[in-house]
């Protein structure tokens, strides 16, 4: 590392330094499985302790191709429904294509990051490069 941006400004930094590998067989160069793991070591889950007796919840939606990446889900603004970002983490454009009960039922958005609905979503989208994409799911 260094900070040398041809100024005046000090061009190294002292004290330890940290690093973190992660490791994956493959079968062949695949720039989307590198991103992909690459994004699921440097932000893992989070695990919280669920209630034994509740049934697990089904996400109404599934993501294809294995090439889309969720970057972030979270609860919309309102509590109306889900920010679902995802990020093609192939390096040439991909056809994305929804499946599940969210679509079947139409409750599935083009969004901006608030989770301002836009038109309905239309399987399939091409998303380019490491490009992305982000979709309101709605519950109710």
């Amino acid at each position: 590392m260094n900070n040398y941006w041809h100024t005046n400004y000090k061009a190294d930094q002292e004290g330890p330094v940290t690093l973190r590998y992660a490791m994956s067989p493959h079968r062949g160069a695949d720039g989307a499985a590198a991103r992909k793991l690459g994004l699921e070591a440097s932000t893992p889950l989070i695990p919280i302790a669920a209630d034994p007796s509740k049934p697990v919840p089904v996400f109404p939606l599934a993501v294809e191709p294995a090439a889309f990446v969720a970057t972030r889900l979270r609860p919309s603004w309102d509590g109306r429904g889900w920010i679902l970002r995802l990020l093609n983490a192939s390096s040439k454009p991909e056809k994305l294509v929804l499946a599940g009960e969210a679509v079947d039922k139409g409750r599935v958005f083009l969004s901006d990051i608030d989770g301002v609905p836009g038109a309905p979503f239309k399987a399939p989208v091409e998303i380019p490069a490491l490009g992305i994409l982000t979709l309101l799911i709605l519950i109710r």
